[in-house]
């Protein structure tokens, strides 16, 4: 999946300037994350925001917010925006201001640990000698 370049843009200018939010492409798609959470991004030409699951079913009611359908299933926590709902930019910084709430309550991730190469003589490939051959010892004595 591809995302829309211009959406993007626009997020990115958004969120200019906020501290802690970090861009990575996830999933096909553009993620944008908080404290190692994902509080949005674009999936194709539409927005997903995450939303506080007691907010779900009132999002959706609003026009231009759909159901998203991640890996086939429905997630109540996170909705899809058009981007023709996103006409302003005071309505994008909206749904993102929302994103960001949700994701601002949940703990703190650990940042994944990174296995460092100690500085000095690379580590030595790891050579696979393949199967050990079978050595046949001759018997000594009369066949049977």
């Amino acid at each position: 999946m591809h995302y829309h370049i211009s959406l993007a843009n626009r997020v990115r200018a958004a969120l200019a300037g906020r501290t802690g939010v970090v861009e990575k492409e996830m999933l096909g798609g553009l993620g944008f994350l908080l404290n190692e959470h994902m509080f949005c991004g674009i999936a194709g030409d539409r927005l997903v925001v995450r939303l506080d699951p007691n907010l779900y079913e009132e999002a959706l009611q609003e026009p231009g917010v759909s159901a998203t359908d991640l890996a086939g299933r429905a997630t109540p926590d996170h909705v899809y925006i058009s981007q023709a709902t996103l006409s302003t930019e005071e309505i994008l910084r909206m749904w993102l201001d929302r994103g960001m709430e949700c994701v601002s309550r949940m703990p703190v991730k650990k940042a994944p640990i990174v296995k460092r190469v100690p500085k000095g003589k690379p580590p030595r490939p790891r050579v696979d000698p393949g199967p050990s051959p079978i050595l046949r010892i001759p018997r000594s004595g009369p066949p049977r």
